[in-house]
């Protein structure tokens, strides 16, 4: 991704997050980034990563899907949607199952401003 796209991703990540400011954001693209692939008891991928010295998960839970099918048949369910907006990818299940429910007039749109982020 090159400069600008990125500072545009950021400067909307701000503009919807007002407690994210850009020390902290500098502060999470100088660390190092310490993620790695696992798999839950019932493998499922998810994503480990430490955060605080304490080890933490992408998804909690054993079946990530029943939170994000919760999620979005919650968000979906209030009328039509012209936008979505996902910040990162997330293994792709959140915008499996949105693509899976979306009107054929939603626009969805990721952002991934960085993995470190």
């Amino acid at each position: 991704m090159n400069q600008d796209v990125f500072a545009r991703n950021v400067s909307a990540l701000m503009a919807k997050c007002p407690d994210l400011t850009s020390d902290v954001i500098q502060t999470c693209l100088n660390e190092p980034c310490q993620a790695s692939l696992v798999n839950h008891p019932i493998h499922f991928p998810n994503i480990r990563f430490d955060h605080n010295g304490q080890p933490a998960h992408l998804y909690e839970g054993i079946d990530p899907m029943l939170h994000i099918q919760a999620v979005v048949g919650k968000q979906l369910s209030g009328g039509p949607v012209s936008h979505i907006l996902t910040i990162g990818l997330g293994l792709g299940l959140l915008q499996h199952e949105l693509l899976a429910h979306k009107s054929e007039s939603a626009k969805l749109f990721i952002v991934e401003p960085s993995l470190r982020l």
